[in-house]
């Protein structure tokens, strides 16, 4: 996962985290649930590049409380079919 404040930065920000099933309400929505005890300084409505094969975006959400400490993205089957 990438993030970056601009275009225009020099230092790649990533965050590597692993691939858990979304909520259903999230469904179809493109968001990310991941948690926010991490040095990129995301909040809720940012949009983060996901990288696989190709690289695709996602809205942050806020994470579950019980996935704060899981060190997973909860994200929906298109995103990963999109990276």
């Amino acid at each position: 996962m990438y993030w970056g404040d601009t275009m225009a930065d020099d230092e790649d920000k990533t965050l590597s985290l692993r691939v858990a099933k979304a909520i259903p309400s999230d469904v179809g929505h493109g968001r990310a649930r991941v948690p926010f005890d991490n040095d990129l300084g995301l909040k809720p409505g940012d949009v983060i590049e996901i990288s696989g094969e190709r690289n695709t975006a996602a809205i942050v959400w806020r994470c579950r409380p019980q996935d704060a400490n899981l060190g997973v993205i909860r994200i929906d089957g298109i995103i990963p079919k999109n990276a």
